[in-house]
This record gives structure tokens, sequence and C-alpha cells, in this order.
């Protein structure tokens, strides 16, 4: 007769037939105490086998084989599981369960469970082999090591915080002494008289600073025909960004933030012409028509300039409305007509209007720039570009003008003269400004990389990093900076202060069935 594997004697009669070879027993104590009430579980391991002598052998028969015919691993384990579990009681409920789980314990209390083990073998003619293993844990020591862990970290973090702020203020306090010794100078200049060391969370402080001492802002999107307002959550920034989605009449090409008597906030620039928008009440828009015929392109952006709107429409051109006569424009100069004002050879398509002053505006058109008067005069500006123009922004008195070939000019004063050294980045795909206590600071989307900023008159460099690429539009403010995706159905939204990753992506498109085309502050 064969035995089976768990069997490690067979009695066929008066015969009996032993496994020759012998087996791994493992005996598992889990309800031990040690003397400070933590839970132990002990394992115990050795092999037995059956001896070999016709005494040793009448000793297992009767132990085991008078009752049943066979003995297998479970029928031993169970026969000296008593004795076993007694002698790691014993040895459990006097000591520590650090001292328990000390690796010289280990070894004497596989030396008490052997010698236990080994006397009620020696009853019923079995021999138990080296190696002898015991293994100890306490599931119950574990977690409270993982909570006093926890809460050392807690401390530790809140004692970084608290030096973090303690750090935070000396480095305000020495910017405010800086600023006060040096009214004049612009705060990247100051923030380049701080310690280099210092001047990354000098940046970052101060970008903290401003988003709590400014208004929460409000984020706009158009796209088709619905105007998508995007607000933080004041309570918790981490959640999701409340979404309204507001329908409008027409079709939406672009938005921008005005300040109009009677609550109207945006201006949306459409295919046939303008909407004022308070978007508290949108069935209450003021429509500026262009009339004639407008293209199918629309109106791709409006500004509130004076007690006028003007607006730029790469087919139409240029068009001015004052703001109590939405349905005769003031003033309208097709391309055609600023072609021929200023004498050039190249047709005008107008794309970006920018103030100058309270007396003339700049209006870009691909690769070339405009100086546009209120009265209609236009004067093409002497500045040679070397690409198209993709954004202009202004500091004081200074224009910028940033060129979708990474190259930023930079132009002071009323006559636009060059007296600062152009910036020069790599290719871009869309530009905008981050406001802070100095002006604004520069957002570049790379085509082929992160978004950076950069101030304009210190070192700092930071990248706003996520998993898109060649994004659309770029912008911020105090408490946020928004990036359009390159497929027009995403919002990726960073604080500035914390540029390693996005804090919220919100599909627009799938709200709206609609890819976006503008996006705006307020």
């Amino acid at each position: 007769m064969s035995l089976r594997e768990d069997e490690l004697a067979v009695r066929t009669g008066e015969r009996i037939e032993v496994r020759a070879q012998p087996m791994r027993l493992r005996w598992t104590i889990d309800e031990l105490v040690t003397s400070d009430g933590h839970r132990l579980v002990c394992n115990f391991s050795c092999g037995v086998r059956v001896l070999a002598s016709t005494t040793e052998q009448k000793m297992l028969r009767e132990a085991f084989l008078e009752r049943q015919p066979s003995l297998n691993v479970a029928t031993v384990i169970t026969h000296f599981a008593p004795a076993i579990t007694a002698a790691a009681d014993r040895a459990a409920v006097n000591r520590t369960v650090q001292t328990c789980l000390s690796e010289d314990n280990h070894k004497s209390m596989a030396t008490a469970l052997r010698q236990v083990a080994e006397a009620v073998a020696f009853s019923c003619g079995l021999e138990l082999l080296a190696p002898f293993e015991v293994e100890l844990d306490s599931p119950s020591f574990r977690q409270h090591q993982l909570e006093h862990a926890q809460r050392q970290r807690a401390e530790q973090r809140a004692a970084g915080r608290v030096e973090h702020l303690q750090h935070t203020a000396r480095l305000l306090q020495e910017f405010e002494r800086l600023r006060a010794a040096a009214p004049d100078l612009p705060a990247g200049a100051l923030l380049r008289q701080i310690n280099p060391a210092d001047q990354p969370a000098m940046l970052d402080t101060l970008l903290m600073s401003s988003a709590e001492q400014t208004s929460h802002s409000r984020l706009w999107a158009v796209s088709g025909n619905v105007l998508v307002r995007i607000r933080t959550r004041r309570e918790n920034p981490q959640e999701p960004p409340y979404v309204d989605l507001i329908e409008l009449p027409e079709t939406l090409r672009s938005v921008q933030g005005a300040t109009i008597e009677g609550g109207r906030s945006l201006l949306a620039g459409t295919r046939t012409g303008v909407l004022a928008v308070d978007p508290e009440r949108p069935t209450e828009a003021i429509a500026y028509a262009a009339g004639n015929n407008p293209g199918d392109r629309g109106f791709n952006q409006a500004m509130l300039w004076g007690d006028e709107i003007w607006a730029s429409h790469g087919e139409e051109g240029l068009v001015a409305w004052r703001l109590d006569q939405p349905q005769s424009p003031r003033l309208r100069l097709s391309p055609d007509q600023l072609q021929q004002l200023t004498g050039g050879t190249l047709p005008i398509q107008p794309r970006r209007l920018h103030p100058l002053n309270d007396q003339h505006m700049i209006l870009g058109s691909d690769r070339e720039l405009f100086r546009i008067s209120r009265s209609g005069d236009v004067e093409r500006l002497a500045i040679p570009t070397s690409a198209p123009v993709l954004a202009l922004a202004a500091q004081e008195d200074e224009l910028l003008i940033v060129q979708q070939d990474g190259q930023v000019l930079r132009r002071h004063g009323p006559q636009l003269r060059e007296s600062r050294p152009n910036l020069q980045f790599g290719r871009l795909s869309a530009a905008g400004t981050l406001p802070w206590p100095g002006g604004v600071r520069l957002l570049l989307a790379m085509e082929d990389g992160p978004v950076i900023c950069c101030g304009l008159d210190d070192p700092l460099v930071t990248q706003f990093s996520s998993g898109h690429k060649a994004l659309r539009w770029i912008g911020g403010a105090a408490d946020r900076v928004v990036g359009m995706s390159a497929d027009r159905q995403k919002l990726i939204l960073w604080r500035p202060w914390d540029p390693r990753s996005p804090l919220h992506e919100l599909h627009v498109t799938a709200l709206t069935t609609h890819r976006m085309t503008d996006l705006a502050f307020t």
C-alpha cells in the first residue's frame, strides 16, 4: 500500500508501513499575550519522521494507530499542539512585546518549544529534526508603531510648517525692507538683492501673499454658444471648481473682461458683432452689431477703451461702437482700408488689440504692428518682427511683444523705443501673463514642452508641468494659472506657487459638446 502525500504511516493488520523521508510540520499559536498586553503570533516549524525500531513503532501504534489506520500530518500537529501552545504562552506572558520580538528571544523560544516537542515525540515513536524555526510577530505592536510613526511625521510636518512660516515671515520682512529703501525699483530687481538660495522661496511667498490679498478670480471660457464660468471653491480649493453653463443666443468666438455700467462685465465676440453680457442676467445682453455681412470667423477680440467698445475681426477689420449706440458702429476700418492707410502691400488681418494709452492702441496682424488713434489714424510701427505675434502685454510703460519663435521684444514709452535687451526662448504655442506684486511675469507655453514662467527683472524661471504640450491658451490670475489643451477640449489649472503638477483638469467639451475658442479672467 502506498502512502498519500500527507501521511507518515499506515497500518495494515499488524504491519506498519512508514514514510522513509521526513516531513515538515508547522504550528501557529496566535492567541499569545505579552506582559504589556500586545497580541503575539508564533509560528514554530521542524521536521518529523517515524523511528524505525520495533519498540518505537509499537509506541507509535499505541499513540495513533489503534484508533485509525493511518497517521497524517494534521493528526501529529493536533497531538503536539497543547504542549507547544502552553510552552509558548509561558515564554510570552512574562516578557514585553519588544523583548519577545528580539533576535535573542527567537532563539530561546525555539529552544523552549523544541524541548517540549521532543518530550512529546519521545513518547509516541517520532523523531523531530532540524532546522527548528520560530517566527514571531505582533499585529497590535505593528499597528502601534505605525500610529506612532504617523504621529511623529505629523509633528515633524507641523514643526516644518512652523519653521517654514517663520522663514517666510523673515523673507517678507526682508523684502518689505528693501522695498521701503528703494521704492522705485521693480519687485524683480528687489528679488535679485535677496540671497540666491532664498529667491525661489521668496517668489513662492510673494505669489501666495498676492493670492491671499486678492479676491478670487473668475475664469470664463466660450464654447459654442455657451459661456462657461469656472469658480474656485473658497472653502477647499483642492476640490474640483464650480462650473456654471450660461447659454447665449449666438455662437461665441472670444471673451474679454470689462467694467460697464449696468453690471455687464464681459464682452463676447460673435460672428455678427459683440455681446456685452451681465452673467447674472444673460438674456439682457446688449448686442453691438457690425452690420454689413461679416465673415464666418467671428470677432477674435473685443475690449473696452474709454467709453467705447473696439473689436477686431480677421475679415471685417476693426470696428468701434459708442456704448450708447450698439446698432451703429462709430468707426469701421476694413482690412483693405487699413492696408491703404498704411501704404502696405500685405493684407492686414487684425488679431490682437492692446491699449497703449488713452489716445492710442496697438493693433497686431500676423507679423506686423500698427498704432491706431481714437479717430482712426493708422501708423505702421517700425518694429522688426521675425515671426507671428502671439501676445501683447504691458508692465508699467513697457510693451511686451511675444512672438511664436520665442522672442520677446521689449519697447518703452509712448515712442516704443528699444531700451532693454529682448528675451529669447524656444518655439511657442501660446503666451500670457501672471500678475504678481512686481507687475507681471510671462507665461510661455512651449510647443514641445511645459509652460515656463519668467520675470522681466529677475533670473528665476519656473516650469508648470503637465501631460499636455502645445497649449492653445495660457494665462494667470493671482490664485491660479490656466491653460487650454491643444485639442481645445480641456482646461489645466495650477496654483501659481506650485507648478509641479496641475491642481485640476476640467473637460469642458464633455459639458458643452463644443470645443473652446477663448478664455478670460475677471
